[in-house]
């Protein structure tokens, strides 16, 4: 993207969709206008940004109104090429999660029929299950047999997860390092406190033998054995 006012070109990830889209994932547009039916191809080009997009580009000034460039964007004659093109900030919607990325990131979603996809996710809303809601489209689309594909019907939320399988699956694997460290921590532990009690033997049979309380003695020899592990806690 490129922000008037800004020389750093930036790269921010966006969504084209059909209108309704945000409704029908209950995305609250809180600022504006969402995206029309009428925000076709020769309209004005529009997108509605979340509201960190708002807060990075224009802290100071209303993000409706204001206008950026989009510097690739597909044509309609030509798909395979792209077009630097301008485009009016229309609405500012919530903060969501997309795509496994974080809430607090820049993103944006255009109209379809103003940037071109090649592959789409359709989502429908239906009182039945995927399987009849795929079998219902189908029998909707009799004149797009050959050119609309439906592959692997799933529920919303399923689908919405694998876009955050990444994430999940790095705090997992960072939860079974931080388990295996601590772990080995642990033992060391363990292996201090043993070796630190080997070498006071001695001692504990001498003030035994003398006539001092046993349980005073062992609080006595894990007390100096566990002291650096205090003190290495409290610096660390």
């Amino acid at each position: 993207l490129e922000i008037p006012g800004q020389d750093q070109l930036r790269e921010v990830p966006y969504n084209a969709v059909s209108p309704g889209y945000p409704e029908l994932v209950g995305i609250q547009v809180v600022a504006g206008r969402g995206l029309r039916p009428t925000d076709v191809a020769g309209a004005p080009p529009v997108v509605v940004v979340n509201e960190s997009f708002a807060r990075r580009f224009w802290p100071d000034r209303p993000a409706v109104g204001q206008q950026f460039t989009v510097m690739e964007r597909r044509a309609l004659s030509t798909p395979e090429d792209t077009l630097p093109t301008i485009v009016e900030v229309v609405g500012v919607a919530r903060d969501v999660l997309n795509t496994g990325e974080s809430r607090d990131l820049p993103y944006f979603w255009a109209p379809m029929e103003q940037f071109p996809v090649r592959m789409a996710v359709l989502l429908a809303a239906g009182p039945s299950g995927p399987g009849a809601s795929a079998m219902a489209l189908r029998q909707s689309l009799p004149d797009a047999v050959g050119q609309v594909s439906l592959v692997g019907p799933a529920p919303h939320v399923e689908v919405a997860a694998l876009g955050t399988l990444g994430s999940r699956l790095a705090m997992r694997g960072l939860g079974f390092s931080a388990a295996f460290v601590l772990g080995l921590a642990l033992v060391g532990l363990a292996g201090l406190v043993s070796f630190t009690v080997n070498l006071r033997l001695p001692e504990m049979a001498l003030r035994k033998a003398l006539g001092a309380d046993p349980r005073t003695v062992v609080r006595d020899i894990l007390s100096g054995a566990l002291s650096p592990v205090w003190k290495g806690t409290a610096l660390g």
